[in-house]
């Protein structure tokens, strides 16, 4: 009997000690897996909203990314996300989505099958057995970024944020692109007039081109295209012509004429070069004819895109034999029909600075995951030679000369030496009954080392001035910054 009772309390006392352990594991040890089941069995998602990947920079400084929060209304809460903030750089280039998170425009377009992605972004709210909102258990915003894949640009934050607060300074209409000379890499690419990436239907309403990338888009050149031409001259060794300017040159009937109505008087190359004197270069064209020029700008990129944006211009040269000499003379000086991009003048200052050797422009450089390693490669690197290094030296130390005592002087800097070239071109058209100049400053910096080679393009900026003047003032401070 005696022994029945021992084991009947031995048992008893096990048991109890068992459910002692029991509870004790469920309310301490297990205590936030059964709360989160409980909770799931009354959660709700109330809004859901697809994930994105981001877009970064060359240090992978996000662009755009998708940041969400949960906003009280009046009682009500609800998810708000946003993928563009108030000061986003580079909307052109990156473009934008619609309400659903498709790329409809730009770079969010032309990568959207990387960016896209079926993940959500949920806000879940817990109920009652009723399947009413407990409140003091609040809201909760449920993330999940897995698989979620980013585009990583050439571009450097830094550098955009330098050229696009200079833009919003001085540059109206127009575009400033920024490479890196040793890789060929877009290191900044703006254009103005700016637009807000939360209200696009307004700039489609007003018709102002708000929307258009003038970066990409193709313009007359002016007097920059004299490097070309330039180029071309070395190759049929000019370098030792002397020229003579009035201040016009009359051909087939036709008066041509320079920009100093009194003339230069007699310029040997450089000097022609330096003051940007019309009637030397008219005579080039002449002697060399439209074929030679045109096969030249071919060989720096002009008629063909330069990036491979998919709404990226060609630019234009006319590529059929000109029966006319008169159509050397335009040609020569960057009139006529020659159009070309900001992102193609940068490259032609690239090319100089680089000895004459080209290398394909970047602005894409890979996919990554959310921890930055590599999926795929975007980037396509391969150099090819477009002039000889001795003309380009020739070329290069014209472009200093035109900074520091050339019609580039507005460029001359005490901070960090540049070389460059001013363009003024006529377009042929009229805004508010006067005729509309685009104002152009190419180059690169340092002159003597150079790591940087940029364009400045301003619509209808009425001379190349204001653009050498911000030029100076980008340079300064990138070299300040690096």
């Amino acid at each position: 009997m005696i022994k029945r009772m021992k084991l009947v309390f031995y048992v008893t006392i096990t048991i109890l000690f068992l459910l002692v352990l029991i509870v004790f594991k469920i309310s301490v040890i297990d205590s936030d897996k059964y709360f989160e089941m409980a909770v799931n069995q009354r959660m709700e998602n109330i809004y859901t909203k697809k994930v994105r990947g981001k877009i970064v920079d060359r240090n992978m400084i996000p662009f755009v990314d998708t940041n969400s929060e949960i906003v009280n209304n009046n009682g009500v809460e609800f998810l708000t996300t946003k993928r563009y903030s108030d000061t986003s750089c580079a909307s052109h280039l990156i473009g934008y989505v619609d309400y659903d998170f498709c790329g409809i425009s730009g770079l969010e377009k032309m990568y959207d099958s990387f960016l896209k992605t079926d993940k959500k972004i949920s806000v879940s709210r817990i109920n009652d057995v009723n399947k009413s909102y407990v409140k003091n258990l609040g809201t909760r915003i449920l993330n999940s970024e897995d698989g979620a894949m980013n585009l990583k640009l050439t571009l450097d934050m830094h550098i955009q944020k330098i050229v696009e607060e200079e833009m919003d300074k001085s540059v109206k209409r127009g575009s400033v692109v920024v490479l890196d000379v040793n890789s060929f890499d877009v290191l900044a690419i703006s254009s103005r007039p700016d637009f807000d990436r939360t209200n696009v239907q307004k700039y489609v309403e007003n018709g102002e081109s708000e929307l258009v990338d003038r970066s990409t888009s193709m313009y007359n050149a002016g007097s920059i295209f004299k490097i070309i031409t330039a180029a071309a001259a070395l190759k049929e060794n000019m370098q030792d012509e002397i020229f003579l300017c009035n201040g016009y040159k009359n051909e087939d009937g036709t008066v041509f004429k320079c920009h100093k109505e009194d003339g230069h008087m007699f310029l040997n190359f450089e000097e022609a070069f330096v003051q940007s004197c019309n009637c030397a270069y008219y005579e080039m064209g002449k002697r060399l004819k439209s074929d030679k020029i045109l096969d030249m700008a071919k060989k720096f990129g002009l008629g063909s895109k330069c990036i491979g944006l998919e709404w990226e211009e060609e630019g234009n040269i006319k590529t059929e034999k000109n029966k006319t000499t008169s159509d050397a003379l335009n040609i020569s000086i960057g009139q006529g029909d020659i159009l070309v991009t900001p992102v193609q003048a940068a490259n032609i200052a690239a090319i100089i600075a680089n000895k004459g050797n080209g290398k394909k422009v970047n602005v894409a450089d890979r996919i990554t995951d959310q921890k930055g390693n590599t999926l795929h490669y975007l980037k396509q690197e391969y150099e090819y030679k477009v002039i000889d290094k001795s003309a380009a030296e020739k070329i290069s130390s014209m472009m200093k000369k035109c900074v520091d005592s050339g019609t580039g002087i507005d460029a001359k800097s005490e901070i960090v030496n540049i070389s460059g070239k001013t363009g003024t071109a006529q377009t042929g058209w009229e805004q508010d009954g006067e005729l509309m100049v685009h104002g152009w400053f190419v180059g690169f910096f340092p002159s003597q080392k150079p790591k940087y080679a940029m364009c400045v393009f301003m619509e209808n900026g009425k001379s190349s001035k204001n653009a050498a003047k911000s030029f100076k003032n980008i340079a300064e401070k990138i070299v300040d910054l690096y």
